[in-house]
This record gives structure tokens, sequence and C-alpha cells, in this order.
């Protein structure tokens, strides 16, 4: 026979939990010696079953109603097995609420450096704080709200800040233009200058992430410098066979 205090060194408890435990009925058969609490081996035995289904989760009143339904023995197997699928299907679902969570704040991360956002942060915070918790169950139904509001936040800004970055490509789309229509070979690249072009702002049009978005405004730069070296190089080639007929 163990005391209280052994018990809670064993399980590494504090004491009032288990004694916690005791007034909740989870130890029906628990034996006193002059007020002082006995476990023994039945007591350690449903312990172990109790820690094991806290952290599955499980409320003290459906742990006391399972301990009731073993004590009444093998008729009571479907009542458990429909309580343990019952459980299995809830932890799943708070599973796929958490990764959920995690796949945003893996998302904010990578885009936090071009967000200013106050009420974007908020949720931020309150989302990082649920999914850093050891024990995060009764926490875990605020997700889908907080995902709700951190999607209408990341795309209110990704609809701002995806303004400029089309401004920016419709510039650099311009400057090309202007220049290739000054050339006798206009015709000729047209439609492939403008397919390049178009590539970079679909890509632009239907991005979902901020720090990608940013990156289409850098393309179409450099497509734009690429190009006008391009039209650089075939007025030096053409320059050269009008010279090459002059001197034959």
């Amino acid at each position: 026979m163990y005391t209280i205090g052994q018990v809670a060194e064993m399980f590494d408890l504090p004491v009032s939990t288990l004694r916690y435990y005791d007034k909740q009925g989870l130890f029906p058969e628990l034996e006193r010696t002059s007020g002082i609490r006995r476990f023994g081996d039945t007591e350690l035995e449903a312990l172990r079953v109790i820690e094991c289904l806290k952290k599955a989760g499980m409320e003290i009143k459906d742990i006391r109603l399972f301990m009731e339904w073993c004590a009444e023995g093998p008729s009571t197997y479907p009542k458990r097995k429909a309580m343990f699928e019952e459980r299995k299907a809830h932890m799943e679902s708070e599973i796929a609420n958490m990764n959920r969570a995690l796949d945003m704040l893996n998302i904010y991360e990578d885009s936090k450096t071009y967000i200013v956002d106050a009420e974007l942060e908020d949720v931020v915070a309150k989302m990082r704080t649920i999914v850093r918790m050891a024990k995060p169950y009764k926490e875990i139904p605020k997700l889908p709200e907080l995902r709700e509001k951190f999607m209408n936040c990341y795309m209110r800004i990704l609809e701002e800040q995806a303004e400029p970055v089309k401004d920016s490509i419709n510039q650099d789309r311009n400057r090309v233009f202007e220049v290739l229509n000054t050339k006798p070979y206009k015709d000729a690249k047209f439609n492939r200058y403008l397919e390049l072009f178009k590539e970079i702002m679909d890509g632009a049009e239907h991005c979902n992430n901020v720090s990608t978005l940013r990156s289409f405004a850098d393309k179409a730069e450099a497509l734009k410098l690429r190009l006008l070296n391009e039209m650089n190089a075939e007025d030096i080639r053409l320059a050269k066979e009008a010279a090459a007929r002059r001197a034959s």
C-alpha cells in the first residue's frame, strides 16, 4: 500500500490532483486507515488509465463514466468501444485543426518581413499561444474562428500589396513595348514578349503568398532588362548586316 504522497511522487502529480480524483469518485475502492488514504495496485492501475485518458483530452466526467463501465465488466465493451471511436474522431479533428493553424503560421513567418498589420499580428499571437500549449484541448475549438480571421486579414493585405506589384509589372511591360514599337522587327517579337509578361502578371494575380507576390515585380524587372538587351543585340546584328551589304 502507498500513501498519497508516495503516489504523487510516483506519477509526478500534485497531491491536490489525487485528492480531486478521489472526490470525483475515480477510486471507488480506495482504502482509508484512520482517515488516511491508502493506495493499492488497483488504484495505481486506475491512475495510469486516468492519466492516459486525460492526455487524450477526455474530461473527468467522461473518465469517471468509462471507469464505471470498466467496473461493470464485459457487458459494457460496446459502450467503451463507441466512446473510444468518438474520442478518436474528435482527436483527429483537433489534430487537423492544429495542422491547419500551423500551416497558416508558416505562411505568416514566410511573409512577416513585408507585413505591418496590428490586427493580423494579434490573431497570429493568439494562434501561437494555443499551438504551443502542452495541453491545448480546451483552446483548440477557438482555432477555426482565428483561422478565418487570419485569412480575412491576410487576403486583405495580399490585395493591397498586389496593386503596386501589378503596376510595376505594367510599367516594365510598357517600357519594353515602347522600345519594341520603334523596331523594324516588332511584329516578329510582339506576341512572344506579350506572352512573357502575361505569364508574370497571371502569377501575381493568382498568388496567395505575400512574400512570393513581391518576387513577381523582380521577375518583371529582370525580364525587361533581358528583352531590352535582346533588342540591343538584334539592333547590332542588323547594323552589321547593313554595313556588310553596303561594303559589298
